[in-house]
């Protein structure tokens, strides 16, 4: 950011006050000029006030207003504050903290019309001096007219004169160091005013992102836990189904069994089904009272042991080993939200998986909403956050 108005030079601040004391007198000089248009108005001995000093007062504040705003207009041009270019950006910066490029700049069209202008207006007044004079002094006797027969003609021109000089020249003055002075000023204070916003804005983004990565750090920790217990407790009874049945890795941190068997609920003539009953006298929570039945949908029998793998939330009943009768094999859990139950039919070397969530037979209000997190995820996104930080360090 640029240094604070307070520790500008010396030499900035004599400028400033020699402006503002030039500012002042431009304005003095008008309001001295307006009381002349008063008593030039009263001047005509003749003159009745009711008549006279309405008609010369009238046109004098109408020229004089049309010349401040001629001489303020050519003064705004001359006096409008150049922003910086890239390559000067640059220079003010120190090199071991360059500041950031905005996604936008300002818009320098005024800038250049006013450059344009001033160029053509200098360039052409030199060269057209003597033409400008005789146009000026045509205007004024154009204008004098306007006093007639009120003021008499040796009067009315230089009084024409002295107005649209006067007024002219203050005007181009006051609006001049107005815009060299307070309008100069107003765009410092903007400008740095977008800096503190993009500085706040930064800050609140890099707070943003180490809430994200703390929060991503602790869903990888968790899912390592989740991970390490339910894997220690199926080898810990069911080291030798586990090895015959080779379930896949855990993916999901919410959903340990989803993708490790099959993802099929129907393979090779058996089924993995459920049925949902609602338990009405459960009042914190809406719970289903979950059956879940494996089968034979052919003439296989389904004999011996079938093992079902559930959500690690009934830890350490995540394994539940269930002996199949009349091809039959199930067990009853109570859930408040769908999940992924997978099974293993030993005698047949079968695995069957349902996803609660994607079993069109499940309660709507038993299926969750939000996507599920695969440890992939949120390595993939906490790296990208830890990228970005370093990146943002690094200015």
């Amino acid at each position: 950011m640029a240094a604070p108005l307070k520790h500008r030079s010396l030499s900035q601040l004599r400028e400033n006050g020699l402006n503002h004391d030039a500012l002042i007198w431009a304005l003095i000089i008008k309001i001295v000029g307006f009381i002349g248009i008063i008593l030039i108005s009263l001047l005509n001995a003749d003159c009745r006030i009711n008549s006279c000093f309405r008609q010369i007062f009238g046109i004098s504040i109408l020229m004089s207003l049309t010349a401040a705003i001629t001489g303020g207009f050519l003064g705004f041009l001359f006096g409008i504050p150049r922003s910086l270019q890239k390559n000067e950006v640059a220079t003010a910066v120190t090199a071991d903290k360059p500041r950031k490029s905005r996604p936008f700049s300002n818009n320098t069209n005024l800038e250049e019309i006013s450059d344009w202008l001033t160029k053509i207006i200098v360039g052409v007044g030199l060269i057209e001096l003597k033409r400008i004079m005789n146009g000026f002094h045509n205007l004024s006797i154009f204008f004098s007219r306007a006093f007639q027969p009120v003021l008499p003609t040796n009067i009315a021109l230089p009084y024409v004169y002295t107005l649209l000089l006067l007024y002219g020249i203050c005007g181009f003055l006051v609006v001049f160091l107005w815009a060299r002075i307070y309008l100069f000023r107003q765009l410092i204070i903007l400008d740095r005013s977008f800096d503190v916003l993009e500085i706040a804005k930064q800050v609140n983004t890099n707070q943003d992102k180490k809430s994200k990565i703390r929060e991503l750090e602790r869903d990888r920790e968790e899912f390592k836990a989740t991970n390490n217990r339910v894997v220690s407790r199926e080898n810990l009874d069911y080291k030798d189904v586990i090895a015959k049945a080779k379930p896949g890795v855990i993916k999901y941190l919410d959903d340990c069994q989803k993708g490790r068997w099959g993802g099929h609920p129907v393979v090779d003539g058996y089924s993995l089904s459920a049925e949902y009953k609602k338990l009405e006298h459960m009042e914190e929570e809406l719970y289903y009272e979950i059956t879940i039945t494996a089968t034979s949908l052919e003439k296989k029998p389904l004999e011996g042991n079938v093992y079902f793998f559930v959500h690690d939330s009934y830890f350490p009943d995540t394994v539940r080993k269930v002996a199949a009768e009349n091809n039959h094999a199930k067990i009853i859990i109570v859930s408040f939200e769908a999940f992924t139950i997978g099974a293993y039919i030993e005698n047949t070397d079968i695995k069957l998986e349902l996803d609660m969530n994607l079993d069109p037979t499940a309660p709507a209000d038993y299926k969750y909403q939000d996507p599920l997190v695969s440890i992939d995820d949120i390595n993939k996104s906490l790296a990208e956050l830890q990228t970005e930080e370093v990146e943002d360090l690094s200015y």
